[in-house]
């Protein structure tokens, strides 16, 4: 039996219990989301979206039944491009920070899942420049979450 939603809906509430701030004091709306896609017309210049595939990345044999599977799940921060990445950064590296601490610190949004035997938070490259021409900035945290299920 598959855990995987009930871990994405923890890492969505844990996000979303930061009350992250943008630049106006408003917080910053969390979405989950089969992708990472910014809707220029609907969404809000800020927001955090959580997406993750349903069919783990990896599955190993782990014993009787039982197999190790593990998840990404990926944590993006979508902010506004102005044409000045650097004035903002001190403010993405905030929020940055703080959903990273969130989840590799204990007790963390996925406590108590027993099921859960690794987590390996991997920020990624800050501001990639592969998003340079579109109108918003993307800073993704993939996490990498083991479980141990049955089949």
């Amino acid at each position: 039996m598959s855990n995987f939603n009930d871990i994405v809906n923890r890492i969505v509430a844990g996000v979303a219990g930061l009350t992250l701030l943008d630049p106006n004091s408003d917080v910053i709306p969390v979405v989950n989301r089969k992708e990472v896609e910014k809707n220029q017309t609907l969404d809000p210049p800020y927001q955090i979206t959580i997406d993750a595939d349903p069919n783990p990345d990896k599955v190993t044999p782990f014993a009787f039944g039982w197999f190790k599977k593990t998840y990404l799940i990926r944590v993006d921060i979508i902010a506004p491009n102005d044409g000045d990445p650097i004035s903002n950064r001190p403010l993405y590296t905030n929020w940055r920070e703080q959903i990273v601490d969130l989840l590799q610190m204990p007790p963390g949004p996925l406590a108590g899942l027993t099921v859960v035997i690794d987590l390996d938070v991997k920020p990624e490259g800050f501001l990639p420049r592969s998003g340079t021409g579109l109108l918003y900035d993307e800073q993704c945290i993939a996490v990498l979450v083991t479980t141990v299920e049955t089949a």
